[in-house]
């Protein structure tokens, strides 16, 4: 899989984005075949940790939220099938 332009400026981008709410991207690196991101530490670990260890208050806009990232990307990934079918 070739890298494009385009993706190099998405990188670009996410490396400048910086939040206490974001994980840092702090890269991309290639090793052969191999791509490889590379993000700062998070020592609470991933969503699906923190979920998992069940001791997180989750309040109503929390839940919120995080259906309507879900839905984001499930929308966008079928518009992204979608366009390419035709």
């Amino acid at each position: 899989m070739a890298l494009t332009k385009d993706d190099f400026h998405e990188f670009r981008q996410m490396r400048q984005l910086d939040s206490d709410n974001l994980n840092k991207f702090m890269g991309f690196v290639q090793d052969s075949a191999e791509y490889i991101s590379i993000w700062r530490y998070c020592s609470r670990g991933s969503l699906q940790d923190v979920i998992a260890r069940g001791n997180m208050t989750i309040d109503a806009f929390f839940v919120y939220s995080l259906l309507k990232d879900i839905c984001a990307v499930s929308c966008d990934s079928f518009q992204t099938t979608y366009s390419n079918s035709k």
